[in-house]
């Protein structure tokens, strides 16, 4: 055997070592591209359900906070309702008292 086709097949062996070396490290960067891509996808879900119940709460403490502003409003209207019953009643409570002491007074003298 002449030392070119020693050399030759050395030069083969190794470049077939080396392709099959760089085959095995691109499978692993697609491999780690494809958990990348996982997770990230996973993080980003979980973004948007964060932003999607973050929505929900707003509109949840926007819908109480109506509520309780049309809640105070009808106290408001019953309560002026209620107080301008009491100053019509405290008028009339007046005015017969008025009455009541003049007739007691006439009737006195």
């Amino acid at each position: 055997m002449s030392p070119w086709v020693g050399l030759a097949a050395a030069v083969v062996l190794v470049a077939s070592h080396w392709g099959a070396y760089e085959h095995g490290r691109s499978v692993e960067q697609a491999q780690a591209g494809q958990v990348s891509a996982k997770r990230d996808s996973g993080v980003c879900l979980a973004e948007v359900i964060g932003e999607r119940d973050a929505r929900q709460q707003q509109r949840q403490g926007a819908r109480a906070q109506e509520e309780a502003r049309a809640t105070a409003h009808d106290q408001r209207v019953v309560a002026a309702a209620g107080g301008a019953s009491a100053d019509a009643a405290g008028q009339r409570l007046r005015s017969d008292a008025a009455q009541f002491a003049a007739a007691v007074v006439t009737k006195g003298a």
